[in-house]
């Protein structure tokens, strides 16, 4: 009779062990954190990759501010122009646009007033008072760099790390000058 007890007691212990086993294996995977191919973001949903890349295009576009001829379809703006302004738009927290530039060529300079009055009137549309456009002709100077350190750069390069005048690597060349 012993050797009964024994042999049931492994198998109720045996029977035990395996119900717990289940019940903690059964659990869902949102009781144990894991993520699953259903809990995927859906198809219309904006990924964080997504938001990182409109938040580097909205930063250039506001860096840049500037128009060109490709903005527009004759005096109105097309959808590149309207696109670049709403980038601008989406880089202030105060939805405020500082200056934007209309950089046209000079044979295009009789178009500047209508084009801007369709500026104005686009970010009127986007919510924006006069007090908070301004508009200037012209390139935006305060985001241009000389070509010249990047081409002495690049042939530095070409060369095998030295510019061409035997001096500083291309490395060094980009560097700005130190103030005095």
């Amino acid at each position: 009779m012993k050797t009964m007890t024994t042999t049931t007691a492994r198998i109720c212990l045996t029977t035990c062990v395996l119900l717990a086993t289940a019940a903690i294996g059964c659990q869902s995977s949102e009781q144990r954190g894991f993520v699953r191919g259903d809990d995927f973001i859906g198809q219309g949903s904006e990924r964080d990759l997504h938001r990182i890349a409109t938040a580097q295009a909205a930063v250039g576009a506001r860096l840049d501010a500037t128009l060109h001829p490709m903005h527009f379809a004759g005096d109105s703006l097309n959808s590149l122009g309207r696109d670049k302004l709403d980038l601008m738009l989406k880089d202030t927290d105060a939805c405020e646009v500082d200056t934007v530039y209309i950089d046209l060529p000079t044979y295009e300079a009789s178009t500047f007033d209508p084009r801007h009055e369709a500026v104005v009137a686009y970010l009127k549309d986007r919510g924006l008072s006069d007090t908070q456009i301004k508009i200037e002709k012209g390139p935006n100077l305060h985001y241009a760099a000389p070509s010249a350190q990047g081409i002495r750069a690049m042939q530095a390069m070409d060369a095998g790390g030295t510019s061409p005048a035997g001096g500083a690597s291309a490395a060094s060349s980009l560097a700005p000058a130190a103030s005095k």
